[in-house]
Formats: C-alpha cells, structure tokens, sequence
C-alpha cells in the first residue's frame, strides 16, 4: 500500500545502509590507525573506555529529547550530519591522543542516531 507508515519507515530504515557500512568500517580501522600512530593496547582501551562512559548518558538524553519531542527524524539527521563531521575530525590526529578529542563528543551524536534507530527498526510512524 503506497503512502503507508511502513513504507515511510521503509525508506528511513534503507538510509541507514550506508551510514552503517560506514561505521563498520570504522571500527575495524579505529586500532590499526591508533596503532599507526604509535598507540598502545593501553591507549586504545582508555580512549575506547571514554567513548563508552560518554555514549552511555547520551542514549538516555538522547532518547529522552526525541520522545518528548516526537521529532524522530530531526535526530537522526543531526546525528547523522554530526557523526559525519567528527570523523573527518579524525582524519586529522596526529597523535593517539589526538582521537581522543572527536571521539567524545562523536560518540555523544552517534547515540543521537542510535536513539531512534531503533524506533525506526521498529517499522514505527514518525511524527516529524
């Protein structure tokens, strides 16, 4: 049925596609970069440990914000557009602890996407 909330999920659920062989990638790549750059096991566990701490409080808020808000589609993109920017960020350290300074807060707008993904997954109607 053309025009149906399945449908409509459909289309943002395929958008992710790309978004997530991206990221797949990323995390194959993240150590053998680190590694690159003269990291240790060590740097890369704190670093990883760091990124977690912070994802972790950003699913909640995150997902708080696009509940209240109903505007599901807003924080995908924002966190979409986000993610896309720190990781050109990272294509810039010079050192292991320079990722350090876009993984944070990448992390932080990686959970904005991952809030409603979810949802999205779900096959779910958006309000906005």
């Amino acid at each position: 049925m053309a025009g149906s909330n399945k449908d409509k999920g459909s289309k943002w659920f395929n958008s992710f596609l790309g978004f997530n062989a991206a990221m797949g990638g990323h995390g194959i790549l993240l150590p053998l970069y680190m590694a690159a750059l003269g990291g240790t096991a060590h740097d890369f566990g704190l670093i990883t440990a760091a990124y977690n701490a912070v994802s972790i409080g950003a699913l909640v808020f995150w997902g708080k914000r696009s509940d209240r808000s109903g505007q599901r589609k807003r924080f995908i993109l924002i966190g979409m557009v986000f993610t896309g920017i720190f990781l050109f960020f990272f294509s810039h350290s010079t050192d292991p602890w320079s990722l350090d300074c876009p993984k944070r807060p990448f992390g932080l707008f990686f959970c904005c996407r991952c809030s409603c993904y979810h949802y999205v997954d779900c096959g779910a109607s958006f309000k906005g």
